[in-house]
């Protein structure tokens, strides 16, 4: 059961110092199939050195569960609910259960790796999953989270307008930045850590921001490039994008860097 407030807490570590946590209802349960299938490319988690947890929505089947226990039985599954948040957070395409949710198990490892159901892990040599966690404890440590994936379009003309009387940032620095993907990213259970996803659980619980009235995710590519008008919204993702700037600006070495183990893969509706 999620709850309104979220608490700092230290790592209680259950089963190793890192954990990655992703989640899926019932139209992206093929998908996440499909992903988890690929962390079987990952030693450390082949070897149970680090955690993974699935959150399942309540539209999840027992079928559904069964297929992806058969899939990837490595994979702790776990409920999770929104009763707790008001009505409109039972709408999934707002995306306001997305940091919650995440924020539910932070306290239960020391460093998480969020990843949505179209991630993908690469077999690779020149780097592994331990220098991901691992660089959260060296560079990115000032600053709690690292983002690993671009959009590779600015933010500006991807964020509702409402966005602005929420979050301390300006139209010329949402212009002037790059918006990164919140689907995959780390988050460290420190104070540099809650002190952006607290911030992520209130825009996520008010009406205004994170989902505003009139908000659309449909865009046209080549008029988000030309960066001179709002075109759509990303939710949370625009949300996170925004929360970074107002912390760290636009400086984005300070909490972005990719890497070659993950690769995103869109598939849309699939059959297993």
């Amino acid at each position: 059961m999620l709850s309104l407030s979220s608490t700092r807490m230290p790592a209680v570590a259950l089963w190793s110092k890192y954990g990655i946590v992703t989640m899926f209802s019932a139209n992206h349960a093929c998908e996440a199939i499909n992903s988890c299938r690929t962390y079987a490319n990952v030693s450390e988690i082949r070897d149970g050195n680090v955690a993974v947890i699935a959150l399942y929505a309540p539209d999840v089947s027992a079928k559904m569960l069964a297929d992806y226990h058969e899939n990837c039985p490595f994979v702790r599954l776990r409920p999770f609910t929104v009763d707790n948040y008001p009505a409109y957070f039972k709408d999934y395409r707002n995306y306001r259960f997305k940091f919650p949710t995440v924020v539910s198990v932070l306290p239960e490892f020391s460093t998480i790796m969020y990843i949505d159901a179209s991630i993908r892990f690469q077999k690779q040599k020149s780097e592994t999953l331990s220098d991901l966690f691992t660089s959260m404890e060296t560079k990115f440590a000032p600053q709690g989270i690292r983002l690993l994936s671009s959009a590779t379009h600015p933010n500006f003309p991807v964020v509702h307008p409402d966005m602005y009387e929420f979050f301390n940032v300006t139209e010329e620095q949402t212009k002037g930045s790059t918006q990164f993907q919140s689907g995959l990213y780390l988050l460290n259970n420190s104070p540099e850590g809650w002190n952006i996803v607290e911030k992520m659980v209130e825009c996520a619980v008010e009406p205004k921001c994170m989902a505003p009235k009139g908000a659309k995710v449909q865009c046209q590519y080549k008029e988000l490039k030309k960066n001179l008008k709002v075109i759509c919204h990303r939710f949370d993702q625009s949300a996170l994008n925004m929360r970074l700037i107002e912390l760290y600006g636009t400086n984005e070495t300070l909490y972005y860097q990719p890497s070659s183990i993950i690769k995103v893969v869109r598939m849309g509706k699939c059959k297993l």
